[in-house]
């Protein structure tokens, strides 16, 4: 096997790769053109069939920190005031997501106030997993 760069002309077979796979029903291939991808990753068996790939897309994840003991009002303008400053700031730096990561516990109880500032919930069945890289 050999683990090679992607190339544009590997897009046919990813293609493939990906509507035939259970994952294919689950999302859309995205644009592997998206200069976020900033890793892209292709293994081949020894006769140059591609066997698997791996891309690596850049986003921001958001921590939200709030005094506990504001009033729950004032919380709201916070974010309010605050969230658009930041969303522009993350779009200027080419960012075209921003990702959460809540407790279960914490999205139950702010579902309504995440939808109304324009959050989207993760589908349904899915959960985030995570790799420290570096030894950590």
């Amino acid at each position: 096997m050999l683990v090679r760069d992607y190339s544009f002309k590997d897009y046919d077979e990813i293609k493939t790769i990906h509507s035939t796979s259970e994952m294919g029903k689950e999302y859309d291939l995205p644009d592997l053109d998206d200069p976020l991808f900033v890793v892209k990753k292709v293994v081949t068996d020894d006769n140059g069939k591609i066997i698997g790939a791996s891309f690596l897309r850049i986003e921001a994840e958001t921590f939200l920190l709030l005094d506990e003991n504001s009033n729950p009002r004032k919380k709201v303008e916070a974010i309010l005031e605050m969230s658009p400053i930041v969303e522009l700031e993350a779009w200027k730096l080419g960012l075209s997501n921003l990702k959460a990561t809540i407790p279960d516990w914490m999205s139950a109880k702010f579902a309504k106030k995440l939808t109304k500032l324009g959050w989207i919930k993760a589908k349904e069945g899915w959960k985030s997993w995570y790799r420290l890289l570096g030894g950590k």
